[in-house]
């Protein structure tokens, strides 16, 4: 609201309250629209010895790629993982490891949808990450 009130206002100004008001309503109406068909969960899980475990899933719904509705990307599930280790006393103490797999299935994803064409998504992904503490 502080960013964007004026903003609203010199528009509100320029074209009338209601326009603005409508527009806006419209483009809110559209985000819970894309919002509701897209779902995404993930899970992590504290295990003895100071090791985590999580993992999650991502569904999007398929997407048209054009204003007149007549090409369209399939709807799609992708399955992450992940493993942490992170010591809490020795010579390792604030140091994580983590090892991540992306899209475990290699399940064709779109990052992207424009008019003329799409922007693939990541493949089979494995991410080893390491960070400290200090």
């Amino acid at each position: 609201q502080f960013v964007f009130g004026p903003i609203v206002g010199n528009l509100s100004d320029r074209f009338g309250r209601r326009p603005v008001l409508m527009t806006s309503l419209a483009v809110m109406a559209l985000d819970y629209v894309v919002m509701a068909l897209t779902a995404s969960v993930w899970a992590t899980y504290d295990l003895p010895h100071d090791w985590q475990i999580g993992g999650g899933l991502q569904y999007v719904d398929s997407r048209f790629a054009n204003n007149t509705n007549t090409t369209r990307v399939p709807h799609y599930m992708r399955y992450d993982a992940a493993i942490a280790y992170t010591p809490s006393e020795g010579a390792l103490k604030g140091i994580r490891f983590q090892f991540n797999a992306l899209n475990l299935t290699n399940t064709r994803t779109y990052d992207t949808v424009y008019t003329g064409h799409v922007v693939p998504g990541i493949g089979r992904t494995l991410v080893f990450t390491t960070s400290a503490k200090f």
